[in-house]
């Protein structure tokens, strides 16, 4: 799988425009974070984030409460959470509006993806490959946590979808 970041306008995304971060579950977060690590070098277009890339949390832009229960449910997940862009942005995190493709293809509603930018990878480590020693992707995965948990926080309470295991 080749994944790709377009990066959009930023000024899609204004501080009351609602973000959906979609999780079946979130109460590993490490699981999370993993995925972030793995996807960081694919974020080096972003603006500032070109020498290592970036860890992220996907959201998507939503209208409201029943928009994101059903795009929700419709991708898949049980649980989400919702925050708005002005939110994230005074906790100090950006939200950049992406188009991901995958294998070159924009994977479903990539029209309202962004990204919640938590920062840079973790500088001077090497890219969070299954090559890199176990113990040395622990210790990566340790250092970014804080700031990963915090930013991803941000969306709680998380919600269920109608029909959602609890």
């Amino acid at each position: 799988m080749r994944l790709e970041i377009i990066p959009r306008d930023p000024a899609e995304v204004a501080d009351d425009a609602t973000l959906l971060v979609r999780f079946n579950d979130d109460v590993d977060i490490t699981a999370v974070l993993r995925l972030a690590l793995t996807n960081a070098p694919a974020y080096g277009v972003l603006p500032g984030y070109e020498d290592a890339g970036a860890l992220t949390v996907s959201v998507f832009l939503v209208t409201g409460e029943s928009e994101a229960m059903t795009l929700a449910a419709g991708t898949g997940f049980d649980r989400y959470g919702l925050a708005t862009a002005g939110e994230i942005r005074r906790a100090g995190f950006d939200v950049l509006p992406t188009t991901v493709l995958e294998d070159g293809a924009p994977l479903p509603f990539a029209d309202r993806h962004a990204d919640v930018v938590v920062g840079p990878y973790p500088p001077g480590y090497p890219a969070y490959t299954a090559q890199v020693p176990k113990q040395l992707r622990r210790f990566i995965r340790q250092a970014a946590l804080p700031e990963f948990e915090r930013a991803v926080r941000l969306f709680d309470p998380r919600r269920l979808t109608p029909g959602g295991i609890q």
